[in-house]
């Protein structure tokens, strides 16, 4: 897989994402400020995963009941959406929104949610 990534101008591109993420900590851009930076690093990091995995995850750290109370408590359409993007996607993405409301509600920092990625992209 090859990950492209534009910093005013400059690509990077390579097959290994920790390669690219080692790399971006060495560049001194003007007009790219170290937020900027970490998060492409982590954008390059949290890459999406598949469905079982983080199916898995959530299950294993014993948080499949809680994401459903979370889900029932939701208004529609919401629910709805919510329900049907859980059951019917193949991949995940870190930085969906639906991902950060359903882990704020979930009492989950970013930390954590970063780390339980981490644990189903390496299944």
């Amino acid at each position: 897989m090859e990950i492209r990534l534009s910093l005013d101008g400059i690509h990077v591109a390579t097959a290994d994402h920790q390669n690219v993420a080692n790399m971006i900590d060495g560049f001194l851009i003007d007009g790219v400020y170290p937020d900027d930076v970490a998060l492409y690093a982590r954008a390059l990091e949290l890459q999406p995963v598949e469905a079982w995995r983080l199916h898995a995850v959530i299950s294993s750290h014993g948080l499949k009941v809680n994401l459903e109370n979370v889900l029932t408590s939701m208004s529609e359409p919401a629910q709805s959406v919510a329900r049907a993007r859980m059951e019917y996607s193949r991949t995940y993405d870190r930085f969906e929104p639906i991902v950060d409301q359903l882990s704020a509600a979930l009492q989950l920092t970013s930390d954590q949610v970063d780390d339980l990625w981490r644990e189903a992209a390496a299944l």
